[in-house]
């Protein structure tokens, strides 16, 4: 893989999807819900299918596998977020619409982060540890953009 390729392909995996999908999650909770989420909510069905599919590739020491299931679970959860678009939720519909839809979000993150973790430890526990804070708040992009 040239220089090139590899920039393209860190903009688009890591800046793009996870990074971006980081920092929209943590302005949404801090914007409509004040950094606070349910931490008794469980990751959707969905999610928990990727967990395990993933889990499924890395026993058969099948790396690339695992990290497709990591992009794939991303782009879910983007999806999810398209598919919500809590930014058109009235305000009087946030409590039972986006507390659990941005609760189970933050939890899935987490869990994603777990994925990630033995492929860069530092992100994976940059992640967790935003998601697992009292108060949930924007911070500093995970991945810089490459120039």
């Amino acid at each position: 893989m040239n220089e090139s390729s590899f920039a393209e392909q860190y903009e688009a995996a890591l800046v793009s999807g996870l990074g971006n999908l980081v920092a929209r999650t943590e302005k949404m909770i801090e914007q409509y819900l004040d950094g606070q989420v349910d931490r008794n909510v469980k990751p959707e069905k969905q999610f928990r299918a990727f967990i395990v599919q993933y889990q499924e590739e890395l026993a058969a020491i099948n790396l690339q596998g695992a990290l497709k299931t990591i992009q794939a679970a991303v782009s879910y959860l983007d999806g999810e977020i398209e598919r919500v678009k809590p930014w058109s939720v009235d305000e009087a519909e946030r409590t039972s619409i986006l507390k659990p839809f941005l609760s189970g979000l933050a939890v899935s993150l987490i869990e994603l982060a777990r994925l990630v973790e033995p492929f860069m430890p530092g992100a994976g526990q940059a992640i967790r540890e935003r998601f697992s804070r009292d108060r949930i708040k924007k911070g500093p992009g995970l991945f810089p953009r490459l120039k």
